[in-house]
């Protein structure tokens, strides 16, 4: 009875399902983009900076109409929020209830969750509210490892970026991302352009949630939420590294990479519910 109930729920939901994950989709990619581009700036030596998603939003608020364009910003990225909710807790793309499948319709909740709140920061500039910074990735991790078996959340958490490190590695190298496009919609031309863009950007997503995962690990074994950190640590670190311009200028190339290929999928992307 609740698979027919799910079931039922998912069609009639088809429709404005598919627009929000479409719109989200396409925030999201702006979102990185704009990630990618200053990251790419600071290896050229040219002005930019090493940021997160929230920095993202702080520079698009500094452009001409930037506060209407982060308005923009803020609500696709809660549509992109309820396409994740979706994806995880009705399981529309039928992840099944295996180990595998909960691992990603996890995935999908923390990244809905990630960006429902990033959402609620873009909103908040754009009218005006966002007077402070918001909880760090340091403050949430403290907070958890405060409470019992904190330390074995935070180090499990380590473990589930980790497999979603391994999967986007998967995805790009054995080309499984071409079963989420309507690759038949596409020219010859973009399906080359697509299929490099995925590449490269899956594979800078993966290196992101790898290391990550090694943060998240340390904080959690070493009790000490300061191990932990974010996006613009993950780039800070490679920064850090012999070569690091160089290194860096590499990284910041996939983020933009991933940034054009969620455009891709907020034209392209196959949305088909149960």
């Amino acid at each position: 009875m609740d698979d027919v109930v799910q079931e039922r729920a998912a069609r009639e939901a088809a429709p404005w399902v598919a627009k929000l994950a479409r719109y989200g989709y396409a925030a999201k990619g702006a979102v990185y983009l704009v990630v990618g581009w200053l990251a790419l700036q600071a290896a050229l030596g040219s002005g930019g900076a090493t940021t997160d998603t929230e920095g993202a939003l702080r520079a698009i608020f500094r452009q001409p109409l930037g506060p209407f364009i982060l308005l923009l910003v803020g609500v696709g990225l809660f549509a992109y929020t309820s396409w994740r909710l979706t994806q995880s807790l009705l399981d529309v793309e039928n992840k099944g209830r295996d180990l595998r499948g909960l691992i990603k319709r996890t995935g999908y909740l923390m990244s809905g969750l990630a960006y429902g709140g990033l959402g609620i920061s873009a909103v908040r500039q754009a009218v005006g509210l966002a007077v402070e910074d918001g909880r760090s990735q340091e403050d949430w991790t403290a907070l958890v490892l405060s409470h019992p078996f904190g330390r074995l959340l935070v180090i499990a958490a380590g473990g589930l970026l980790a497999a979603l490190a391994i999967n986007a590695a998967l995805v790009a190298l054995r080309g499984l991302y071409r079963r989420k496009l309507e690759v038949d919609e596409m020219s010859p031309a973009l399906r080359g352009w697509a299929a490099g863009l995925a590449v490269c950007g899956l594979l800078a997503r993966g290196v992101v949630f790898g290391l990550l995962a090694v943060f998240f690990v340390q904080a959690g074994w070493d009790a000490d939420p300061d191990q932990a950190g974010g996006l613009s640590d993950v780039l800070v670190a490679v920064a850090a590294q012999p070569q690091g311009p160089w290194l860096l200028g590499v990284m910041a190339i996939g983020l933009v990479a991933y940034g054009l290929y969620a455009e891709v999928e907020a034209r392209f992307r196959r949305i088909r519910l149960l």
